[in-house]
Formats: C-alpha cells, sequence, structure tokens
C-alpha cells in the first residue's frame, strides 16, 4: 500500500524502532531525519518556537504570526494561526468560491476543501466534516463522493503579505 502525505497534513512512523523507520523513510526517499512532519514534529508548526530565526509571535498579525493562506481565482486570503487554533473550522469565501478549512485533532494538520455550495454551511464532529446531510473525512472523501480539495498554506504573516499583497484578513 502506498504511502501518502498531503500537503498540510501530518504523518509520524510507527514506533517500531529504526529499522521499519529506516524502510519508510527509504520507501519515500527521504531521510529518518526528515521523515517525521516537517511542522508538526517541530515547535514551529505548532508555534511555540521561540528560536531567533523560526521563532513565532503568539500574537496575531505580527511579522513572525503564522496564518494560513489561500489562493482562490487569483484572489488571497489569509487566516490567522490563533484564530484557526480556536476555531478549529472556518466556512469563508475566497475569490466568489466558497471554501472551508479545518485543522485536525493534532491542531498541526490542517485541509481546505471546496464547498459544495454557498448555502452548505460545515461542523466538524470528531474527526469528520458534517454539511448538507452528509459526512465526509477529513481527507474529503465521503460516500456520496468527494469534497475538491485547496492548496492551503501555513506561513509566517510577513512572507505571506510579500508574496499575495492584495491578501485579505479573515
Amino acid at each position: 500500500m502506498p504511502i501518502v502525505v498531503a500537503p498540510g497534513s501530518c504523518w509520524s512512523p510507527p514506533r517500531a524502532g529504526p529499522p521499519r523507520t529506516a524502510l519508510i523513510a527509504s520507501a519515500l526517499g527521504m531521510s529518518r531525519e526528515h521523515l517525521s512532519c516537517q511542522f508538526a514534529a517541530y515547535a514551529f508548526g505548532r508555534g511555540t518556537s521561540r528560536k531567533k530565526l523560526t521563532g513565532t509571535d503568539t500574537l496575531s498579525w505580527r511579522d513572525t504570526s503564522l496564518v494560513v493562506g489561500l489562493t482562490v481565482n487569483g484572489r488571497s486570503k489569509a487566516y490567522d494561526w490563533n484564530r484557526f487554533r480556536r476555531e478549529r473550522l472556518i466556512n469563508d469565501e475566497v475569490g466568489g468560491v466558497s471554501v472551508v478549512l479545518v485543522l485536525a485533532d493534532d491542531t498541526a494538520s490542517f485541509f481546505a476543501f471546496v464547498r459544495p455550495d454557498a448555502l452548505t454551511r460545515f461542523s466538524l464532529r470528531r474527526d469528520s466534516l458534517i454539511g448538507g446531510g452528509r459526512a465526509y473525512a477529513l481527507s474529503g472523501r465521503g460516500q456520496s463522493g468527494a469534497l475538491t480539495p485547496l492548496n492551503a498554506s501555513q506561513e509566517f504573516w510577513h512572507s505571506w503579505r510579500t508574496f499575495q499583497p492584495r491578501t485579505e484578513r479573515y
């Protein structure tokens, strides 16, 4: 079975010991050191690093505060990481498209999808998105089909606004 690591999500190998970890790392073309989640394994991804180079500000909308950024139809929006962690699910609109962002229980993995329509509002029940009378896993897959995934990235606010100068704030 192939191992797929989705953007914005975290995957850690089973703690079965170095040989298995090395095998999995090799299959993914990574070193053991890079196998664990790029963000969640480090304080940086959780927004708790206080190191000079990778330190994150605990306040919102500061240069080194974390945001999740989305660009849809040429329009960009940034979502404050602190607010996102509190709310865990955001129904919104970006570039004329209805979207939903969701934060997994690990508080590091996040996903973004196109909502089926503007009227469908999602809620979070354990590890499922519930909306429009349907349930979807955090992968976006459900018995009635799949949600369309969107690329979302976690970045420092100063970086996101530099490359997306016309970004909106949520």
